[in-house]
């Protein structure tokens, strides 16, 4: 997975090598409308408007790591889901389009267009792709948690954006030699998981205590707004993930979560200062490090390792992560007391092919790795 990525955003150097590698990852990951289009726009043919929108913005970091070709898709999306780009909408599945490929990318053209100065603004907006299915690899290292100290959940996520994933306990799994969670669940996750047994017992019961996250700009899934924003970062063809994202806002009616506007690192301190003892404490994220500067990222690892100090078996820590990695395993699971790092899985950046360790290998951490996952 890591290889993958560093491979991936080594290349991202130009504007036409961001838009080439982000349509190759669309059409890996299931949606030939958005390949399409950035083929298209890598070779000019909406006459370069793309790539002079790519090619303002700030750095080249802001290709690799700020998401600027993602982003400026969910501008469109959005655009076309307000309804104030009707000739787009006729041809998006997400808007009830009829899917025409062709039709659909001259509209886009011309969209693009007419929109660039409203387009070039939400760039400079944060990307917020809150990707259901990122739940599924997470399972297993929640359960592991519940499975080896016996005891309810505080869950904390960091760059929880909409929150939807702090709802995980909620959907239904569904794999061929088993299934977890309820049966009448609106979230159905299923075809993620590949045919190696689960690190968990599928029997296991949770119970969450507390529900709590942050995000530099939180967005409220319970309101139409925040609903038709998070839409927008969904890639149109892709109906499951659609559905998917629908049924988890509607979840999130229903089951409190909060997600403050706050710094991952400052909030984390003040939420992990004193331990809470009769329960397990996770923290969490997915596919957020590399939006953090470096400063961040070590003020988040000084956060959790001074509350790695103060862990009990009575009151544990435990940080989840879903991130690039260099090593098969990028799914990986921190513990204190006992300082040990259990690999999870390894799965996609969107949840998918999920392939469980095993046996759950663990072994005793010396900081290093867990500093280089901050």
């Amino acid at each position: 997975m890591s290889r993958q990525w560093q491979q991936f955003s080594s290349q991202l150097t130009t504007p036409r090598d961001a838009l080439v590698r982000h349509a190759e990852a669309c059409r890996i990951m299931g949606s030939p409308l958005y390949g399409t289009f950035l083929e298209r726009c890598a070779e000019g043919r909406d006459d370069k408007t793309v790539l002079r929108l790519l090619g303002a913005r700030p750095s080249n970091e802001d290709l690799i790591h700020g998401g600027s070709v993602l982003k400026l898709l969910a501008a469109v999306h959005e655009l076309a889901l307000r309804g104030d780009a009707p000739s787009l909408a006729m041809h998006y599945p997400s808007c009830g389009g009829d899917d025409d490929v062709e039709a659909a990318w001259r509209a886009f053209v011309r969209t693009v267009q007419g929109t660039t100065t409203e387009i070039g603004l939400a760039m400079d907006r944060p990307l917020q792709t809150n990707e259901i299915g990122r739940a599924a690899p997470l399972l297993g290292g929640f359960l592991w948690v519940v499975e080896r100290f016996g005891l309810p959940l505080r869950i904390m996520e960091v760059g929880a954006s909409a929150g939807l994933l702090l709802r995980w306990d909620r959907f239904r799994y569904e794999a061929p030699e088993w299934t977890w969670g309820p049966r009448d669940a609106s979230v159905r996750i299923d075809r993620h998981f590949s045919a190696t047994p689960p690190p968990f017992s599928p029997d296991v019961l949770v119970r969450i205590i507390e529900r709590v996250g942050c995000d530099v700009a939180p967005i409220d899934p319970t309101t139409t707004e925040g609903t038709l924003k998070l839409r927008s970062f969904v890639w149109p063809d892709q109906r499951e993930r659609l559905n998917n994202l629908r049924a988890a806002c509607e979840i999130a009616s229903a089951v409190p979560a909060s997600v403050e506007r706050a710094s991952a690192p400052s909030w984390l301190q003040g939420r992990l200062q004193s331990p809470v003892g009769g329960a397990a404490t996770v923290v969490y994220h997915t596919v957020m490090r590399q939006y953090l500067k470096p400063e961040a990222r070590a003020a988040l690892y000084d956060t959790l390792l001074a509350a790695a100090g103060r862990a009990t078996h009575d009151a544990p820590l435990a940080y989840l992560t879903l991130e690039p990695e260099n090593r098969e395993a990028n799914v990986l699971l921190h513990v204190w007391p006992g300082d040990m790092e259990i690999e999870i899985a390894s799965a996609s950046l969107h949840g998918l092919d999920v392939h469980w360790r095993t046996h759950a290998p663990y072994r005793k951490n010396r900081g290093t790795a867990a500093e280089q996952r901050c």
